[in-house]
């Protein structure tokens, strides 16, 4: 499929997470309460990447462009007082990662030091992932607004070697990041944040630069109990 294509699909799905989200607002948020345990969410997300010439990273390869959408599963542990923690599952149906303008070359720095660069792909790179092992920590939880911070890991699939050739199709993922929640209708969530997402094959393949990357998404959480 065109880069184009891709990325017109995925940012379709942005702006539709969007409206549901401002939907939901408008519609004011009744029946609100903090969660607390046994309670269970179900809900779906879209990400969009922004690049950071700074700040920390754990990868060689930055310079990337990155849609995604998500689903997402989340069972509340534990509440008391202000605080909660829960567990979360993430699959991930359909992500797109392009370059950035540029020349099609990338370049990295090796572990040995030695400099290392090829020629890159001008096509989007579609892939999935399963984000299974996933803990999420409410330091603000409110009725009717709430602080999150988390984490999880998982892997990703690609439809080639990502992010570069000699490297895998398969990377594992380790992301973290914090964000908020709005409450909106019958149980529902408005959610938005941050996340850093670093990708990897963990030295399985002769290449492995690595991917970072920095998303926002915007998307929706419905409590199931």
């Amino acid at each position: 499929m065109p880069a184009l294509g891709v990325f017109c699909v995925m940012r379709t799905a942005y702006l539709a997470a969007m409206t549901l989200a401002v939907c939901s607002m408008l519609l004011g948020a009744q029946a609100s309460r903090p969660v607390i345990r046994g309670d269970r969410y179900l809900g779906a997300s879209a990400a969009a990447s922004v690049y950071l010439g700074s700040g920390a990273h754990f990868a060689e390869i930055r310079e990337r462009n990155m849609f995604a959408t998500t689903v997402r599963a989340e069972w509340v542990l534990e509440n008391a007082g202000p605080l909660a923690m829960s567990t979360t599952m993430e699959l991930i149906p359909l992500a797109a990662v392009s370059r950035r303008n540029g020349p099609l070359r990338d370049c990295w720095t090796e572990p040995n030091g030695r400099s290392r660069c090829q020629v890159a792909e001008s096509e989007a790179t579609l892939g999935s992932g399963l984000i299974p092992f996933g803990l999420k920590l409410y330091a603000l939880n409110g009725s009717r607004a709430r602080l999150f911070a988390n984490g999880a890991a998982g892997i990703m699939l690609f439809s080639r070697d990502m992010p570069v050739a000699g490297s895998r199709r398969m990377n594992f993922s380790v992301e973290y990041g914090a964000g908020a929640e709005v409450a909106a209708v019958r149980g529902g969530v408005i959610v938005m944040g941050w996340m850093f997402q670093h990708m990897s094959n963990a030295y399985t393949a002769p290449e492995n630069p690595g991917l970072d990357v920095n998303l926002f998404y915007l998307g929706l959480l419905h409590r199931r109990r």
